[in-house]
């Protein structure tokens, strides 16, 4: 439908709400699926179930440039949706969950009394605010290339590294949050990296090698982020789900608000000097945003007073 638009109310409605609605409409039943089968391995899980997006990101910027340089946005969508559509409908039967489902479909009735913790609201900013830097680097590390005189192939290989890394990011940090009780360590170590990253390796980036550096460390850092949630969760409940839908309730609103908020900040022509001049702005803010998420990190005797309970 979204190859047939021809307004940007258009495409919001049928490449952003419904797309959006359909992906979460495949998601989250397999979500519930997982923590049924899953349990002591349960970060795993989530981190290798997460780097499908990532796998898929690393040759798609190379697939999607070509296919719409020679024949458009349009044919290019209709393309990308009926391959999912072939790739995903032979998988559907052999989903299944671990527990039976409830007799009379008679749905169980949700535990929010997570939403009068102090840590809950702790996490979810944390979240929020990591998600409105999270996607900055993906939006104009093409354009920063492009500025620094490299062709769009290679602004695509830069994507392609980045999600690279998010894969053995997410990897990474699955494995390591089943072994690692304190969550807010965690997230402070992925925050904090990719702001350390952004000030110093993008900052000064005028050549190739840092640019590529900066987007597989930032990929790395923040790519398993998400894997995050259910630890999040676990902490507060003894059913995650809800937490979770939560966390990347709040993603996704920090997702949208990328695109207004960073863009007025690229600005002026570009020269030499702190992030070509033009990107310093975006650049310390997407710095700036992270270590702010880092910051979550004091929220430790609120984590202590959860353990005790």
């Amino acid at each position: 439908m979204a190859s047939f638009a021809t307004s940007v109310s258009g495409l919001i409605a049928t490449q952003g709400f419904l797309y959006g609605f359909a992906f979460l409409f495949v998601n989250y039943p397999l979500l519930r699926m997982l923590n049924e089968w899953f349990v002591e391995r349960r970060g795993l899980a989530y981190g290798i179930m997460s780097t499908g997006a990532g796998c898929s990101g690393v040759g798609l910027p190379f697939l999607l440039e070509s296919l719409l340089s020679k024949y458009g946005y349009r044919i290019t969508l209709q393309a990308m949706a009926v391959t999912q559509f072939i790739t995903l409908l032979p998988m559907i039967p052999l989903l299944k969950g671990r527990l039976p489902a409830s007799r009379g479909g008679v749905l169980r009735k949700g535990d929010f009394k997570f939403l009068g913790e102090p840590l809950f609201y702790c996490f979810a900013l944390m979240n929020f605010l990591e998600a409105l830097g999270y996607y900055i680097p993906s939006l104009f590390l093409p354009t920063y290339a492009t500025s620094l005189g490299f062709s769009g192939t290679i602004g695509a290989l830069i994507l392609s590294a980045n999600n690279l890394a998010t894969i053995f990011g997410q990897l990474a940090l699955g494995y390591i949050t089943d072994r690692v009780n304190n969550v807010l360590i965690l997230a402070f170590a992925s925050s904090f990296v990719a702001a350390a990253a952004s000030f110093t390796i993008w900052g000064y980036a005028t050549s190739l090698a840092p640019l590529l550096s900066f987007s597989l460390l930032f990929g790395l850092a923040t790519g398993g982020y998400p894997c995050l949630w259910n630890k999040f969760g676990s902490a507060l409940s003894e059913d995650p789900g809800h937490i979770y839908s939560f966390m990347a309730f709040g993603k996704g609103v920090g997702n949208i608000l990328t695109g207004p908020v960073s863009s007025p900040l690229v600005k002026g022509p570009v020269e030499s000097g702190y992030g070509l001049s033009r990107f310093a702005p975006l650049i310390l803010y997407t710095g700036s945003i992270m270590l702010c998420s880092s910051l979550g990190v004091f929220g430790w005797p609120l984590m202590r007073k959860a353990d005790k309970r």
